[in-house]
């Protein structure tokens, strides 16, 4: 869920590699190709990102009407109904994906993406439970299932959520960026300034962390090191208020 509530299309590479042929619940014999079995034309424009989405999902339904078994179409076409908030036609395409097979953290995190885009929090979660118990190394998986419990006020769970995706992928800017706002919030600012220092290590020219990281010395008290990093935020974006809002702040403590 790169953020949740707005579903992800599924890429080209990732839709001809969700699963080996011989576990997609197909009809063909192993010597039919998956796709291949309708027009070239209905089969590129199904995995086209240029086409308006109307007609890559009508090219999707297509393939789809001779071949209802493939997951791979399934999931493609319950991707592109989700960006359209087709939620009820995604949801069909999801639910027989997954009698297809239940363990499939593709269709399982889909799934929760509608939920989740619908304010259906709970069944979201329960979806995740299940996508972690098949695939325990995904950081997005973590992440995604973080930023649920978010909703559901489960802030202790999500902050473990985050700690997760960040100990599987360290590069990992979004669960840094939302665990350092909840640390923000429960106001653990020194762990908040850890949060800030890894990620402006890896986005240097980031307004918003310099500013953050600045409100989280000044919560701290740390008047001098807030003010340099209100005057880097300042020099990054000078027509941005927050920087300058905190800047006047501080010429309190500083003068």
């Amino acid at each position: 869920m790169p953020h949740v509530g707005a579903p992800v299309l599924l890429s080209l590479t990732l839709l001809l590699n969700l699963l080996p042929a011989n576990a997609q619940g197909m009809n063909q014999s192993a010597s039919e190709p998956a796709v291949e079995s309708t027009s070239d034309a209905a089969h590129q424009a199904c995995l086209s990102d240029a086409l308006p989405a109307e007609k890559t999902i009508a090219a999707c339904g297509q393939l789809l009407n001779n071949n209802p078994l493939n997951i791979k179409l399934l999931l493609r076409r319950a991707s592109l109904l989700l960006n359209q908030e087709q939620y009820q036609a995604a949801l069909k395409d999801l639910e027989q994906a997954l009698r297809l097979n239940p363990n499939m953290t593709e269709a399982l995190r889909l799934k929760a993406q509608l939920h989740f885009s619908l304010e259906q929090y709970s069944p979201a979660l329960k979806l995740l439970n299940r996508a972690i118990q098949v695939q325990p190394a995904d950081p997005e998986m973590f992440f995604e299932r973080a930023v649920t419990r978010v909703m559901l006020n489960q802030i202790p769970d999500a902050l473990t959520d985050f700690s997760q995706a960040v100990r599987i992928n360290p590069s990992h800017s979004e669960a840094l960026n939302r665990r350092a706002m909840l640390y923000e919030g429960l106001k653990q600012y020194e762990l908040a300034l850890k949060d800030y220092h890894h990620l402006l290590e890896l986005e240097p020219r980031n307004y918003d962390y310099y500013y953050r990281r600045g409100y989280a010395y000044f919560n701290l008290k740390q008047y001098p090191e807030a003010q340099a990093d209100a005057l880097a935020a300042y020099d990054l974006d000078s027509t941005r208020p927050e920087a300058q809002s905190l800047l006047e702040k501080l010429k309190k403590w500083l003068n």
